[in-house]
């Protein structure tokens, strides 16, 4: 029986959460063999989303044995499910694509029915899926363990995901994404403390509010397209800002601005 193998009872769904479940993707989902997942946000929006999880997809993207067996996918979603990065070998990632999953596919329990990234949105908490627990076919090939990421404020910033061939040895699959997901939120838990830092050394120049939101991107090495995609302002508006950023500071450069609020500490 397939759930005898799941990594600990408490991750699956119960009786009446899965009945809930159902209802709200039998409403959308009306064919479980469909091998084509349309519902994928592309351009601009995608781009803004991977912007404000970037210290997330760029920690992920970090070498590791993980994406080496063939067998491990690796997900990062935002707090609505969309996908925002995956890690996998070459093969597999081709083998995704050819089903339109990649970045900002939307994996919602309306688009995609039933499995652990859509019901860990869906619940708040960690999620097991695996096999025929799925709504879709196309998943039904494999097992997965999703948890939430908390960033440096106790917040849901997103959501990692291990996926495996649901004839692998599950034995690992829930210590190794709790220690994924651990490493996360201590990279998220310092960009927390980079930033107050941060706040409090630019305090001294008299920066308008908008002045200290661009001034910290900058100083996190954002470039100004990054900073306007995370702001929803234009790059031109980026450019001006800090020029007169730099022009309070008395510095010319990204660089010099560095040096100058390490002088405060």
């Amino acid at each position: 029986m397939e759930g005898r193998t799941r990594p600990g009872t408490a991750f699956g769904l119960v009786p009446e959460e899965r009945r809930r479940l159902e209802a709200a993707a039998s409403r959308r989902i009306q064919d479980p063999d469909v091998t084509y997942l349309s519902a994928r946000l592309e351009g601009a929006e995608l781009r803004l989303r991977q912007a404000r999880r970037r210290r997330l997809i760029r920690w992920l993207q970090q070498p590791s044995v993980l994406y080496r067996d063939g067998l491990t996918i690796v997900m990062a979603a935002d707090t609505d499910g969309t996908l925002l990065h995956l890690e996998s070998t070459a093969q597999v990632l081709t083998r995704l694509q050819r089903h339109n999953i990649g970045p900002g596919t939307r994996l919602t329990l309306e688009e995609t029915g039933i499995h652990a990234v859509s019901a860990a949105v869906e619940l708040g908490r960690s999620m097991f899926t695996r096999g025929r627990e799925h709504t879709l076919c196309l998943f039904r090939d494999w097992s997965c363990f999703c948890m939430p990421v908390k960033d440096g404020y106790g917040e849901t910033a997103g959501y990692l995901a291990l996926t495996v061939p649901k004839h692998v040895s599950l034995s690992y699959l829930y210590p190794l994404t709790g220690g994924l997901v651990r490493e996360a939120e201590r990279e998220l838990a310092g960009r927390r403390h980079v930033l107050t830092s941060i706040e409090r050394q630019l305090a001294a120049f008299r920066l308008t509010g908008r002045e200290m939101e661009i001034a910290k991107y900058w100083l996190l090495d954002y470039d100004y397209k990054q900073i306007g995609q995370a702001l929803g302002i234009s790059p031109n508006t980026v450019r001006v800002m800090i020029a007169s950023i730099h022009g309070k500071l008395g510095v010319a450069s990204k660089a010099s601005m560095i040096l100058k609020v390490l002088e405060i500490v």
